[in-house]
């Protein structure tokens, strides 16, 4: 089975499908792929914007589809880190629970990684004080999950290991991997960019 997480018209879609007959469907003018609303953005009567989306799978077979939760559409602004899980290959999904709020501050940029030595769904992501992002106040977190995204840890700053964090640094966006069949078998590696 073939899953992404795609935006399009302030919507969040799973589509999936198996990746070839999504190729062939692209060059025969067939649909293969469902697509089923993850996150729907909304402007009235409050802002809702979900943006940033990442999606992961278990080994058990559970989606998690990470969010920013915005009450802007712009990247400054109180944002939090929101999951939905689907144990049905992504048909149905549970109600949408927050992973990290702060209130006038931004969590963001969720990376999601699932740890499958430990069976613990690890999820790093930045943070910031206030709503203006800038390097004195930019955070690197990371909380975990060991029952597929239920309930999460409380976040522990890692900022510490990434050198040089006078610049502005975030993690991700995307996703994270484990290392397998090396000299780091089982080390967790994240995207972070500044």
């Amino acid at each position: 089975m073939f899953c992404f997480l795609s935006i399009y018209s302030n919507k969040i879609f799973l589509v999936r499908g198996i990746f070839i007959a999504c190729l062939l469907s692209a060059l025969s003018g067939c649909k293969v792929a469902d697509e089923t609303v993850v996150y729907q953005s909304q402007f009235f009567p409050t802002a809702e914007i979900y943006r940033i989306p990442s999606l992961l799978k278990t080994d058990s077979g559970t989606l998690l589809a990470f969010a920013e939760k915005r009450k802007s559409y712009f990247d400054q602004g109180d944002k939090d880190i929101v999951v939905k899980r689907s144990f049905d290959e992504g048909e149905t999904w549970q109600e949408m629970n927050i992973v990290d709020s702060n209130d006038n501050h931004s969590s963001s940029n969720p990376v999601p990684i699932y740890d499958e030595i430990n069976d613990r769904i690890v999820l790093v992501f930045s943070h910031y004080s206030g709503t203006e992002l800038n390097s004195r106040d930019n955070r690197i977190y990371v909380t975990f999950s060991d029952d597929e995204g239920e309930t999460w840890s409380e976040r522990q700053e890692i900022s510490y290991l990434i050198p040089n964090l006078d610049k502005v640094f975030l993690a991700g966006p995307g996703h994270g991997i484990q290392l397998k069949n090396s000299s780091f078998n089982g080390r967790l590696v994240v995207p972070v960019w500044g």
